[in-house]
């Protein structure tokens, strides 16, 4: 896998978990690692309104996370102190953002059934498979 691709999955999975870790709203299309591909091509580094910032020379992918820092700092640079959240829960999503692991369960609320559904149909390429319990949707 390229640069680029790996770039642009590696940023894809770091907002899901923004979005359902910190409940941050998330444009649609950044859950799609293929229509952030062309953008990254173009040399476009900086994502989410001046957030976050990546460098797909890096081995971790994002820089910086302007919004939330403390969320930056527990899955890219591996800090167990800094998010209320249970250390194994945290270790399955460091392996889910910059591994290709599958994430954890929704913790509290899950993404609206359509986002969910677009997350699974882009499953294959993403290396998403089993996002959510879905029968936790409305």
């Amino acid at each position: 896998m390229d640069k680029i691709n790996r770039a642009a999955e590696v940023l894809s999975r770091y907002l899901l978990a923004k979005h359902l870790i910190k409940k941050r709203a998330v444009e649609d299309r950044f859950f799609n690692p293929s229509a952030l591909v062309p953008a990254i091509r173009r040399g476009e580094r900086v994502f989410c309104h001046f957030e976050i910032r990546i460098d797909p020379e890096m081995p971790n992918v994002i820089t910086e996370d302007g919004q939330d820092g403390d969320l930056f700092e527990a899955i890219i640079n591996g800090r167990n102190d800094v998010l209320d959240i249970d250390p194994g829960e945290l270790n399955k999503w460091r392996e889910c953002v910059l591994r290709r692991g599958i994430p954890p369960r929704c913790r509290t609320e899950c993404p609206p059934a359509r986002l969910a559904r677009r997350l699974l149909r882009s499953s294959a390429t993403s290396g998403l498979p089993e996002l959510l319990n879905l029968r936790s949707l409305a």
